[in-house]
């Protein structure tokens, strides 16, 4: 995946949906949003640490925090952007996402989360 160019076609797509999302131009239901799920799908799917590696070394994986924080908790975008987050950082050292990713870029992911969480206990407590 890394060899055969796979992570910059996913940090182009990341990069393409930041921008449709910033411009509040991404439509849930369109093929840009479905382009930018399957992206993170696949970086969510290869867990492995030449994966998370290469994510923190482009800029994937400040990319996936940064549609974490635009995209906010209502939609499938933060969710799958979470997913591949994760499956970064399990792959990586922490002190290679540490150091790549710092306090600014993982802020808004934690309080997407927060939302999130509140969101689905809501839910929960209501069903």
């Amino acid at each position: 995946f890394v060899d055969a160019g796979g992570m910059q076609r996913v940090e182009a797509i990341c990069a393409r949906g930041l921008d449709r999302l910033q411009q509040s131009q991404l439509a849930e239901e369109s093929a840009e949003a479905d382009e930018v799920l399957l992206g993170l799908e696949a970086v969510a799917s290869l867990q492995s640490p030449a994966v998370a590696t290469a994510a923190l070394q482009s800029s994937v994986a400040g990319l996936v925090c940064q549609l974490v924080a635009a995209a906010g908790p209502g939609s499938s975008v933060p969710h799958n952007a979470l997913r591949a987050l994760w499956a970064i950082l399990r792959n990586a050292p922490p002190c290679d996402f540490a150091a790549a990713l710092g306090v600014e870029l993982l802020r808004p992911v934690v309080a997407v989360c927060g939302r999130m969480f509140v969101g689905w206990l809501r839910q929960n407590a209501l069903d």
